[in-house]
């Protein structure tokens, strides 16, 4: 019964885990410096896993969710990209998640359906959460705790041109420079509490 430091560690040095379709991952620790640690399979799950990137080279993910997956309890660091990095049209969601100490906590790059809830997410660069796709899909941010620093450090929510249907309900943002950034007045969001 794996917990916490007692977890195995399974070490991909310069390698990217590419796992197949509906696996399941239960208390793992990975780490590696690989362009993305973990790629998750389509219908997997992940739960009470720690994902670290450690590379020193920019745009490394620690960890990549498949289409329709499932991300419970986690943890994911990358140094100097992103702690998670969700591709085009995906589904699923991201729950009670800490992802932390990297460029940008969490980022949606292309058109995707998906709900983040409870999670936290902090000290962060750039930003804890970029919207870096045009997304015509609904995004849910609801009750997420995302904190920059206490001397400001990027933006909490970053919004990219052209994006709708984004919804932001009772979340903490405190401690960046911008707490949420919709690029122009095409950005349509639903923004409440």
């Amino acid at each position: 019964d794996p917990t916490g430091t007692n977890r195995p560690t399974i070490a991909f040095a310069a390698n990217t885990w590419g796992s197949g379709d509906n696996w399941d991952y239960e208390n793992i620790i990975f780490t590696g410096t690989g362009t993305s640690v973990m790629s998750l399979g389509a219908n997997s799950k992940t739960m009470y896993c720690k994902y670290v990137n450690s590379s020193a080279t920019a745009d490394r993910s620690a960890l990549i969710p498949g289409a329709d997956s499932l991300i419970l309890f986690c943890e994911a660091i990358s140094f100097r990209g992103r702690a998670i990095a969700i591709g085009a049209n995906n589904c699923g969601g991201i729950y009670g998640c800490y992802m932390h100490d990297s460029d940008i906590g969490l980022r949606v790059t292309q058109a995707a359906k998906y709900t983040f809830s409870w999670n936290i997410i902090s000290d962060c660069v750039t930003a804890a959460i970029s919207l870096a796709g045009t997304h015509t899909n609904d995004i849910q941010l609801i009750s997420n705790t995302l904190y920059g620093c206490e001397d400001t450090l990027g933006v909490g929510v970053l919004i990219q041109t052209g994006s709708t249907d984004t919804r932001l309900l009772n979340n903490i943002i405190y401690g960046f420079v911008t707490g949420v950034d919709h690029a122009d007045t095409q950005s349509m969001a639903y923004d409440d509490y």
